[in-house]
């Protein structure tokens, strides 16, 4: 919370937040947290949120973690909400970046 009461100080007016978050990983009630704090601070402001959800090899517990998350998702303070599934977005990565390739593409290939 510091770090974005930080930022928004350096701005004239806060006009909207975005949080990017993955759902599947058990920090919903981090996120419900931070986005409550977020909507009182800086109530006239649009506040939106990305949720990625989490893709089969992630771990055992990520697809309950993502039901249960998803279950209190709409009880946030959010205008919108803008869901992606990890599964696409890591096969969209390895079609773009890698031709013919047959080992997992790294952060630093993908930033090429």
């Amino acid at each position: 919370m510091e770090a974005i009461r930080k930022t928004a100080e350096k701005c004239d007016s806060v006009k909207s937040i975005k949080i990017f978050a993955g759902i599947g990983g058990g920090m919903s009630g981090a996120m419900t947290s931070i986005s409550m704090e977020l909507s009182a601070y800086y109530h006239t402001s649009l506040l939106t949120g990305s949720m990625i959800l989490p893709s089969e090899a992630d771990s055992i517990v990520a697809p309950y973690n993502a039901v249960l998350a998803l279950n209190q998702i709409h009880y946030l303070p959010f205008k919108g909400i803008f869901t992606f599934d990890n599964t696409i977005l890591s096969e969209h990565c390895m079609k773009r970046h890698v031709s013919k390739a047959t080992h997992w593409v790294s952060f630093e290939e993908m930033k090429k």
